[in-house]
């Protein structure tokens, strides 16, 4: 946080002082004429700001909840939040080191991964970053319904420290071959953990304290805008260049094109609507591209559901009808062709209606889940939408046998989605239990599978039991208007769109 043209300019006073026993009159001089230069005031540096349109928020900020996870979580977490391992390479500001031990003797451990944590590392409230930051982000992901990653955090047996605090032991009771996933978008366990509060909603309206380049300033519901600061306490190599980043919700292309015309954001990552591409390609000085993510939304049937259930609901979902409304388009859907060979005998005979659950706030979703039930309706199959939010859906309602199926976005690993898992299922919405899988998904963990070989496995297993449908690919319009600074002018250089924002620098003239 240096000035580029700091002035420093020393002021002398000289004080002269006379001292007379029998001082006179004092002399009388005439007085002469006096000339001012005037300083012009030096004006004041504009505050450098990127500002970035963004789709509604309809979650919280929680980047480990399958319900909150997004383009724009996953990019604000990279910005705010301190992960071990950054693209697979060591995150040398967070750690001096991380290495794979010799486990203690006569301890049960098999394998000890040593987290050794800068001195200097802190949040931004001055709280240095901790072994309780560990213990805490393991315990939650393990404990809460609808977390991300739990197979690697459930090979954990314990944690260790030394150091007050500052180097991590993290005994493992089965091999992890890929432990650089563990760790990363460490949460301020000072401030979250305690009370009554529940890991799925501690960072339902923000995020507070930070330990990224960025800290997290506020969220304003009403306006639609989330607010980040240069940390100013950020101990690393690279601070932030850019004072403040601005994510301002876009809700029609009517306001994306003013905003971008106005200059008031530089760059839109929104969900496309029918005609929003070519609304954009028309602006002068703009480039646009689609792009997909990870995300899908889907309707997964669990084994409440008998297999020739599963089978029947499978064949009633008519995909192309189904994600052309629920997303509001017939373009970019990303959805190829799909045999629909409805069935229903099996369904039919099911005794009560087909129970359908859905996130409310989630709007694709909802619409995703009536337009299904009508479609169902068609061929005589009564349903029952149960709305709630997903994390009460993938915990109590699961649990209580009181769904038969989910509609959600997600972006789970197949071993996420098919291991075994004991109350809470984390993501495994299917409720699927198979020892043979669950050996496949310990030698990948162990490294004696490739994740490759696995995926291939895992679809097999989810095209035989009819446990995902895959609805719509999550497609990102990404427009580029007056651009910021970061890997050149072409849109092309920017292949990761929002995520990459920590990246980029203002030309200022």
């Amino acid at each position: 946080m240096s000035n580029k043209h700091r002035i420093l300019v020393p002021l002398l006073a000289t004080a002269l002082v006379s001292c007379s026993a029998n001082p006179g009159p004092a002399p009388v001089e005439k007085e002469q004429p006096t000339s001012t230069t005037t300083t012009p005031a030096k004006k004041a540096k504009k505050t450098s700001e990127i500002a970035v349109g963004i789709d509604p928020i309809n979650g919280g900020l929680n980047p480990h909840m399958l319900a909150d996870d997004s383009t724009f979580v996953r990019s604000l977490a990279t910005l705010v939040l301190p992960s071990s391992y950054i693209g697979g390479e060591l995150n040398s500001d967070l750690l001096e080191s991380v290495d794979d031990v010799p486990p203690p003797s006569g301890s049960k451990a098999v394998q000890t991964i040593r987290y050794k944590i800068r001195p200097e590392a802190q949040w931004s409230d001055a709280t240095p970053i901790t072994v309780s930051d560990f213990e805490y982000l393991w315990h939650a992901i393990v404990e809460t319904p609808g977390t991300l990653g739990a197979p690697y955090y459930r090979a954990i047996g314990q944690i260790r420290s030394a150091d007050g605090g500052r180097t991590v032991d993290v005994d493992l009771a089965q091999p992890l071959h890929d432990w650089r996933v563990l760790f990363n978008n460490l949460l301020p366990s000072h401030v979250l953990r305690g009370g009554d509060s529940d890991f799925s909603t501690v960072l339902a309206d923000g995020i507070p304290a930070s330990a990224g380049r960025y800290s997290f300033a506020g969220v304003d519901r009403q306006r639609g805008i989330v607010t980040l600061n240069r940390n100013d306490r950020f101990w690393g190599e690279k601070p932030a260049t850019v004072e403040n980043i601005k994510f301002r919700e876009v809700t029609d292309i009517a306001q994306g094109r003013e905003l971008l015309r106005t200059g008031q954001i530089k760059f839109l990552d929104i969900t496309p609507t029918e005609v929003a591409r070519e609304a954009f390609e028309l602006m002068p000085n703009t480039q646009v591209r689609t792009t997909t993510t990870s995300l899908n939304l889907q309707l997964i049937a669990n084994t409440h559901l008998t297999l020739e259930q599963r089978a029947d609901l499978q064949s009633l979902i008519d995909v192309h009808t189904v994600a052309r409304i629920a997303m509001g388009r017939s373009t970019d859907l990303g959805v190829g062709d799909q045999p629909y060979e409805p069935h229903a005998d099996h369904l039919m005979s099911l005794g009560r209606p087909v129970r359908i659950g859905v996130d409310p706030s989630d709007p694709e979703a909802q619409m995703a889940a009536r337009v299904l039930s009508d479609v169902l309706a068609r061929k005589s199959v009564k349903t029952q939408l149960v709305e709630t939010d997903t994390t009460d859906l993938i915990g109590s309602k699961l649990a209580a046998s009181a769904v038969d199926a989910i509609i959600t976005w997600s972006a789970a690993n197949a071993m996420e989605k098919l291991q075994c898992a004991p109350t809470p299922t984390n993501v495994n919405i299917a409720l699927w239990c198979d020892p043979d899988t669950d050996q496949h998904i310990n030698d990948v963990l162990s490294g004696a599978m490739t994740r490759e070989d696995f995926n291939s496995y895992a679809a097999d297993v989810d095209h035989q039991q009819h446990l995902t449908t895959v609805i719509a690919p999550d497609t990102r319009l990404l427009v580029l208007g007056t651009q910021p600074e970061g890997k050149g002018t072409k849109f092309t250089n920017w292949p990761m769109g929002l995520t990459s924002i920590g990246q980029w620098s203002i030309n200022e003239e």
